[in-house]
């Protein structure tokens, strides 16, 4: 085969016109040579390409002849991110968006090569313009748009009233105000707080042409199209193959991977004959000039570095340097803790004067002339309570560990009263021996750790990630605890993935600058070795000491770091509970992390609370255990809640299903159809092996990994190590991969005898998938319902109803309710906690605690306002919408956020109508009573008359 000279171009110039990347001045492909090579033959295969550089061969071939990539899966989505960041016009084509746009590059999936797919228009929108609304509508909808209340996620649209969101892949939000048929204004908006940025003059989105015929890809890849393919293709005309050898052989490697550590970074730019280059974004050529001084960077973003042998350049991004490319996360926009989230008809709820009843949704009330939305509860016999929106914030949900539905209360009667001043007294000595404990510890002398010095400035600077918003918080209330002169108590509650790690490791870094030790504490020693792996990468460049203590450690080794750790050597100690046994001592024991603590027995929690006296304490949760929780909620444990996941991130979709043969087979070639990897979850060693010869029996092709407790520790670690490189299709083991586990490949778990886990734990085994950008799916298996608890139905249940980002936290919640909280508070509480339910005990003790320490118990005040106040179903359309507004608007404690709000709606919903107005009057009125410490307000006339224990003290109009 005939070799070609052609040699990648390096910027220098030259007499001829360069068609290179110039944003960056930087021209690595000759792409006229390489074309006029294709001309003399059909395919041409490149070999020695490394890193980003094919997304860069595509971008040079773009410039002279349309392209279309054909990448294996898991290099899609870089593929069209990169290729927009550089400017190209670029369609992107897969089971996801099946549609085919005529642009300058299209990334398509193999799979799609045969599929017919319909073509799409640009239709450009500008203020004024006039359209056909609900045929624009139904276009998305063919476009693959999914209809939601609010468009959080690429490719969903929403539509309430004269407002059309809309969030085109790899564009921005948009929002669209309607007059009619006519565009009023354009507006970009934030998923996040669903609120408007930038107000623009024109857009375009692209969607389905309704008038098209759908035809094959491959009608349009014949004389138009050159294809860039990572494997061989017969059928195509004009093919560069990817390959290791080809016929033009260029010489690149990979580049070493520093992972922040910018002093061997700088040893090497020093010592070595290779010339750096940098690939990277303006705000981090800004950073990494303050880190590097004067170095060369070209702003060309990609994500994958490389090494020109030929010319003995190494080329650098984000990647190499941090060991990741930085990704703004987007936040998960849900409340932290909502009790009427999610409240369906029929559903048992308390009201603080009435007692227990039913709900049975919201309707309509003409009262005295005026219409008011209430929320209808029945109560017993065939009472009903028509409670009026203003008055929404006396609800709770009824929760509690009995698992019989409560007995409803009778309005008017006395027995709600009476059950009610027996369970204060009861919560007033309960919150006074809490309040004793909390005080007990914190008179305990703490250390006082220092303020952030340059070192920790360093190891932020090198986190590969933006940190969020609440992530941020979490963070620095952490320090600001830390350095006081008392001991630290905090939880940290974020979903999988969602960032608690670093919060951990900027914590035991903070107190190794102090010459204090941290203990980490997990569950399991795959945990364990994850953090461990986590840690010496981050913490690689800094003079920090860490080990590890598990099984994956052999005697000696543990000895050894049993004795570093007791002369003070080690500074940070990652173990399971072989770290609480009476061998393991601490020089100087500063901070103790407990990851997982629901994972911990009491036996191992006592020696827990034996460490503690002093020490500042962390505890990282998904799911924290019902007492903790309810530690965190009546303020005696300060908390700090992380909403936000990582960019790209999706729910995992979850399924039921049960022990069929031709399911599993269908599940698994479904995900290595798509280039991923599969978790098997058995939780019985006695038949594992059983369930490892039934899936070799029903597909004798697929390569299985089988793992669990009983396997040696170096042969888990070898196994484990082939199961992430890819050398294993699929991975059978026990619930030791519950936690730590994080394979992006791994986008598919299969859960046996799910009815047999607790929630938490199926939280957590749902949560090692879906954490790249594929889409996640779980399945739990469950035989025949009848053979299931009614407790296990219910823990099944809420998975599938709380399937969204940031759930684990109302996760946890749910799981006070299946299991109750009852008996980690006592018997007598418990029939206390069962009486009136959870939510409402809670409240009565956050009452009694505030009383006990002195602060003002502020009442709800009584509006008697006559107004017709409420949001028309015709401008909200969601029920739960309106619920929350509701609340929201009840909530307020401030003018300044009441303006927020109207303003916020008047963005969201439009020109609100006379009714929602009155809202604001409402909350106005309920700001001002508080203020003025009134109980009461009745409108009379054209008047507000605020009263106080029968008397008027205020009155306005």
């Amino acid at each position: 085969m005939r070799k070609s000279n052609i040699e990648p171009h390096t910027g220098k110039k030259s007499g001829k016109r360069e068609n290179g990347v110039h944003a960056g001045g930087i021209t690595f492909f000759p792409a006229e040579q390489l074309i006029d090579e294709l001309t003399r033959r059909k395919s041409l295969a490149i070999g020695g390409l490394r890193g980003s550089l094919a997304t860069l061969l595509v971008y040079e071939l773009s410039r002279l002849q349309p392209v279309i990539v054909l990448p294996n899966d898991e290099n899609i989505n870089r593929y069209h991110r990169e290729l927009r960041k550089l400017g190209i016009l670029v369609t992107l084509i897969n089971e996801d968006h099946p549609y085919f746009l005529e642009s300058r590059v299209i990334v398509a999936a193999q799979s799609v090569l045969s599929t017919r797919i319909a073509e799409e228009d640009v239709v450009r929108l500008s203020v004024g313009q006039e359209i056909a609304l609900q045929q624009f509508v139904a276009r998305l909808e063919a476009s693959g748009y999914s209809r939601e209340d609010n468009v959080e996620d690429e490719n969903e649209y929403a539509a309430r009233g004269g407002i059309i969101d809309f969030f085109e892949s790899g564009g921005v939000p948009i929002r669209l105000e309607m007059y009619g048929d006519k565009i009023f204004s354009i507006r970009k908006f934030d998923t996040q707080t669903q609120r408007s940025t930038d107000s623009i003059d024109r857009t375009h989105v692209t969607i389905v042409n309704a008038c098209s015929s759908p035809r094959p890809l491959t009608e349009w890849l014949a004389e138009r199209y050159v294809t860039v393919s990572e494997s061989e293709l017969q059928e195509l005309n004009r093919s560069v193959i990817l390959s290791e050898r080809g016929d033009i052989q260029y010489h690149f490697s990979s580049p070493r991977r520093y992972f922040g550590d910018l002093r061997s970074l700088i040893a090497d730019m020093k010592d070595t004959d290779y010339s750096f280059k940098f690939l990277v974004s303006p705000s981090l050529a800004r950073k990494l000039r303050s880190l590097l001084g004067e170095v060369e960077i070209h702003q060309i973003p990609v994500e994958l570095g490389f090494v020109d042998e030929h010319h003995r350049i190494a080329y650098l991004t984000e990647s190499e340097i941090f060991g990741t490319v930085r990704k703004q996360k987007r936040a998960y926009k849900g409340p932290f803790v909502d009790d009427l989230m999610g409240l369906a008809e029929n559903d048992y709820v308390v009201h603080y004067d009435y007692g227990i009843g039913q709900y049975k949704g919201l309707t309509l009330v003409d009262f005295e002339g005026k219409s008011i939305e209430c929320l209808q509860i029945a109560y017993a016999g065939k009472d009903r309570l028509f409670l009026p929106i203003e008055r929404l914030n006396l609800l709770e949900r009824f929760i509690a560990s009995d698992q019989r539905p409560p007995r409803l209360s009778k309005l008017g009667g006395e027995l709600w009263l009476r059950t009610k001043r027996r369970v204060r007294k009861a919560t007033e000595r309960l919150a006074l021996e809490l309040l004793k404990l909390y005080a007990r510890r914190m008179q305990e002398p703490g250390f006082a750790f220092s303020p952030d010095s340059s070192e920790m400035k360093a190891l932020e600077g090198s986190f590969p990630y933006v940190e969020t918003k609440d992530q941020l918080k979490a963070i620095n209330d952490l320090k600001r605890e830390m350095e006081l002169p008392k001991p630290a108590e905090r939880l940290i509650c974020g979903d999988v993935g969602y960032g608690k790690t670093e919060i951990a490791l900027r914590a035991s870094f903070k107190a190794a600058l102090d010459g204090k030790q941290t203990m980490i504490l997990c569950p399991t020693t795959l945990l364990a070795f994850q953090h461990y792996n986590t840690f010496m990468n981050r913490l690689d460049a800094f003079p920090v000491h860490v080990e590890m203590v598990s099984r994956f450690r052999k005697k000696d080794e543990i000895a050894r770091a049993l004795e570093g750790v007791s002369a003070g050597k080690i500074d940070i100690v990652i173990g399971t509970h072989r770290l609480l046994q009476p061998d393991v001592r601490f020089r100087d024991l500063g901070l103790l992390i407990i990851d997982e603590e629901q994972r911990f027995g009491v036996a191992q929690k006592e020696k827990i609370t034996k460490m503690k006296p002093g020490v500042d304490v962390v505890y990282l949760s998904a799911t924290p255990i019902p007492r903790t929780l309810y530690m965190a909620l009546t303020g005696l444990k300060n908390v700090s809640n992380i909403h936000t996941p990582p960019i790209g991130r999706k729910d995992v979709i979850t399924h039921i299903i049960h022990s069929d043969e031709e399911t599993f087979e269908e599940i698994i070639r479904r995900e290595l159809q798509r280039g991923g990897q599969i978790f098997f979850v058995h939780n019985r060693i006695q038949t594992i092996e059983t369930v490892y010869r039934r899936l070799n029996r029903i597909m004798p092709d697929l390569r299985v990994c089988l793992l669990h407790g009983r396997v040696r520790e170096d042969i888990s670690a070898r196994r484990m190590v082939k199961f992430i490189n890819g050398e294993y299709d699929l991975l059978l083991s026990t619930a030791i991969i519950e936690s730590g586990l994080d394979i992006p490949r791994v986008n598919t778990i299969i859960i046996d005898q799910a009815h047999k886990f607790g929630l938490a734990d199926l939280h957590q085994l749902r949560g090692r998938v879906g954490r790249g950008e594929l889409q996640g799916y779980a399945y739990f298996i469950v035989p025949p319902r009848a053979r299931i608890t009614d407790e296990a139905n219910k823990r099944l249940g809420a998975l599938v109803s709380y399937t969204s980002l940031g759930s684990g936290f109302r996760l946890a919640l749910r799981d006070m309710e299946i299991r109750g909280v009852g008996n980690l508070l006592g018997r007598e509480q418990s029939g206390h906690m069962n009486s009136i339910g959870y939510h409402h005990y809670i409240r009565l003790l956050n009452e009694s605690v505030n009383e006990l320490q002195g602060r003002t118990v502020t009442h709800e005040p009584v509006l008697d306002l006559k107004l017709d106040a409420y949001f028309p179903s015709t401008y909200v359309t969601s029920t739960y919408e309106r619920t929350a507004l509701y609340k929201r608007l009840l909530e307020i404690e401030s003018a300044r956020e009441l303006k927020t709000i109207k303003e916020e709606i008047l963005d969201r919903f439009g020109r609100y109508p006379p009714e929602v107005e009155n809202l604001f009057v409402l909350s106005n009125i309920r700001l001002e009573a508080k203020t003025v410490g009134a109980s009461e307000v009745i409108r009379k006339g054209r008047q507000f008359v605020f009263y106080r224990d029968g008397k008027v003290i205020h009155q306005t109009d």
